[in-house]
């Protein structure tokens, strides 16, 4: 009896200590108001210079904004690979993951997101030469196929989904994504089906040789969620943040910073929540 009951009273002991804990991250950036940044090297979103490990590019852009709102600083604290960025949360190594970041139901175990700061329309990626796919990628759906994708995440699950008969092939997690799709261009494999022309347009940029291009690039195959990455439980830092980004989308700030990057590729590739139609109940 007496040993049921210590356990009793330390349990009631630890919860403080554990509820306090699930507030670290919060409770941290509001005494030394900076918000420490993970990020993954992804152009023209986040550009990392290989010298001076300075960061530029749209998703800098937005964070910078963001602390001016928030009255913080950013600090741009740690380059990540995405298969790492649980593990810095589970050591207190940064706040936020503040890279490109497509929320996804394999990723919800590990983080939380913040609400989405745009919406991304996902297409295939096949080599710059195929014609097979232009107008549908149904062509894809073939046990003579092979698609490339990370295991766990949504490279795989629409692999896996729309794309059933073909075989699929994993991407170790050391590979960059830039190198992965790489393996496309180069018909080691036959297509990923996670892309946007962005990606393509940036990849083909960099490669003469070997190029890229969009499948079927007037139907998507899906639609994802742009957003932060955030510890789990950590719902005073959501809250801020999300506040921040309704903010900056209903004043069209979002939009502001991303065009100059991104010009007429936006109308194909990026859905931005309209905050101030929305409120009229009309559409854009």
């Amino acid at each position: 009896m007496n040993k049921i009951l210590l356990v009793f009273l330390l349990s009631i002991a630890a919860f403080p200590a554990f509820a306090a804990d699930k507030q670290k991250s919060f409770d941290r950036v509001s005494q030394t108001n900076t918000l420490r940044c993970s990020y993954s090297n992804l152009s023209p979103f986040l550009v990392v210079d290989p010298e001076t490990k300075a960061v530029t590019g749209i998703m800098h852009d937005l964070l910078e904004e963001m602390g001016e709102r928030l009255g913080i600083k950013i600090e741009w604290t740690e380059e990540v690979s995405y298969s790492n960025i649980t593990a810095g949360f589970t050591a207190g190594k940064y706040d936020a993951y503040c890279g490109v970041l497509w929320a996804t139901p394999a990723r919800a175990r590990g983080m939380m997101f913040s609400d989405p700061i745009y919406y991304n329309t996902v297409h295939a990626c096949v080599a710059g030469d195929s014609t097979a796919y232009d107008k549908s990628a149904d062509a894809l759906n073939s046990s003579d196929k092979t698609l490339i994708g990370y295991d766990g995440d949504i490279s795989s699950q629409v692999a896996k989904t729309l794309f059933p008969k073909a075989k699929l092939m994993a991407i170790p997690e050391n590979v960059s994504f830039a190198e992965a799709i790489s393996w496309i261009a180069t018909k080691k494999a036959d297509a990923l089906a996670t892309c946007d022309r962005i990606i393509v347009d940036d990849y083909n940029k960099h490669n003469k040789d070997n190029k890229l291009k969009i499948a079927s690039p007037l139907k998507p195959l899906t639609y994802i969620q742009v957003a932060l990455g955030l510890p789990l439980q950590d719902i005073a830092l959501k809250n801020m943040i999300d506040l921040a980004i309704f903010d900056m989308q209903a004043d069209g700030t979002v939009e502001r910073i991303m065009a100059p990057y991104l010009k007429e590729r936006m109308k194909d590739t990026i859905i931005i929540p309209q905050i101030n139609q929305a409120a009229k109940g009309t559409k854009k």
